[in-house]
Order: structure tokens, then C-alpha cells, then sequence
């Protein structure tokens, strides 16, 4: 899962020279209502798988005195693995999709210029450069 996350990171760095961990802050800002639902409730959803994991967790360690929970700690935890799979994944598309569509309006509110009309690799790294306040 830190793969996928990992993976936008480094995608965007290649694409548009952006630090994806000092740039999100501010382009959520920028996002429409409905767009921060949406990523809000794949956060949300990847929570939620995390804590059905640990729940699986608590239930094997219980199989010791009683066995029966081993059985249905494995099979909570799988389900909450799987779960966590399938948010991370919508979570990571939606936030790239973010910095696709809105990269642009962050470079303009931000007073950095975009010859092309479009975010590049140079204008990128002039928001980052910007965003990290020289550290």
C-alpha cells in the first residue's frame, strides 16, 4: 500500500518537479467541494480497513485461550487488508488526478508562471522551491 502512495510521489516529482508531501496542503485549498469529498471518503474508507485489520489482530491474540478467534482474527484482518488495498489505490488515483487537474490553478494562485499554460517540470520545482521556504 505505501507503494502506491510512494508511487504518486515519485510519478509527480518526474512529471511536474513537485513535492507532492509540501504541495498537497495547499492544493487542497484549491479543490472543489465534491473533489475533497470524494478523496475525503477514500481517506476515510482506508481508516476505516485499518482499523478492521487491527480488530483481526486483537481477535487471533485471543486464540490462545480460545481458538475459534484465530479463525476469525485471520479472516477479519484479510478482509481489512484487502479493504485497505482497494482505498489506498482509489485514494492515490484521486489525488494524482488532483495535482493533474489542479496543478495549474496552485501554480497561478501562487503567483508562479506557466509558460506553456500548462504545469511543467520547471514550474514545478519553482513551487516546491517555493513551498519549502529554502529548507
Amino acid at each position: 500500500m505505501g507503494d502506491r502512495i510512494a508511487a504518486v510521489d515519485a510519478r509527480v516529482r518526474a512529471q511536474y518537479g513537485l513535492d507532492l508531501a509540501s504541495t498537497w496542503p495547499r492544493l487542497w485549498l484549491l479543490l472543489s467541494p465534491a473533489i475533497r469529498e470524494e478523496v475525503t471518503r477514500a481517506t476515510e474508507a482506508w481508516s476505516r480497513s485499518g482499523a478492521l485489520a487491527g480488530w483481526g489482530l486483537l481477535y487471533a491474540a485471543i486464540g490462545p485461550w480460545w481458538w475459534p478467534c484465530v479463525l476469525v482474527g485471520i479472516a477479519v484482518f484479510l478482509i481489512g487488508w484487502h479493504a485497505g488495498r482497494q482505498a489506498i489505490s482509489e485514494l492515490s488515483v484521486l489525488v494524482e488526478a488532483a495535482v493533474d487537474v489542479f496543478g495549474t490553478e496552485l501554480a497561478s494562485a501562487l503567483g508562479v508562471e506557466t509558460p506553456s499554460g500548462r504545469l511543467d517540470a520547471g514550474s514545478g520545482r519553482k513551487i516546491t522551491a517555493l513551498l519549502r521556504k529554502g529548507s
